[in-house]
């Protein structure tokens, strides 16, 4: 919603995929554009901002040598806002995951990685993407304040510390519908 010309984009996406209105999940899942707003939201805004991992072998780390047994914690949000990985990284670029882009799971991980990784991250994937799909194809929605939200941990988890508003401005009115 802060990003007029990826909205364009999206709802461009979703009305062509679906121009009679009705959802269809199957379809959802394979929308790159919106695929790719989810993932550029999720980069720019992980849940969890570290995932924690105890190495079972010795671990070598630039001048340092890391013992087995020792619990490390790959940060997620400061990884996804290296500027040598993302080039403007605190800009919304959703275009980063389209077409033949190749991220490394080392350089993109908001469910964590590896064997570990969280194991819902598919579900998650697909809800996220029907119910952005449903919303955007029948509703008019705006942010409430222009301003940004403000995060704050809640336990191991990120939020918005005092939620997000978003306004319902009605249903939407899609190009060649009366």
């Amino acid at each position: 919603l802060q990003n007029p010309e990826a909205l364009r984009a999206l709802r461009a996406e979703l009305d062509a995929a679906f121009p009679d209105g009705k959802v269809d999940p199957a379809r959802a899942r394979k929308l790159p554009t919106l695929d790719a707003c989810i993932k550029e939201s999720m980069r720019l805004s992980p849940i969890a901002p570290a995932v924690g991992r105890t190495l079972t072998q010795p671990l070598s780390l630039s001048h340092a040598e890391i013992p087995t047994g020792t619990i490390v914690w790959p940060c997620v949000y400061l990884t996804h806002r290296r500027a040598d990985l993302w080039p403007e990284p605190e800009r919304f670029r959703p275009e980063r995951f389209l077409g033949d882009a190749k991220i490394s799971p080392n350089q993109f991980f908001p469910f964590g990685g590896g064997r570990r990784r969280c194991t819902g991250m598919v579900f998650a994937g697909m809800e996220m993407q029907v119910v952005m799909a449903e919303l955007l194809v029948h509703a008019e929605l705006r942010l409430a304040e222009a301003t940004k939200p403000t995060p704050m941990m809640r336990g191991i988890t990120v939020s918005p510390a005092d939620g997000l508003r978003v306004v319902y401005e009605g249903p939407r009115r899609r190009a060649g519908s009366s």
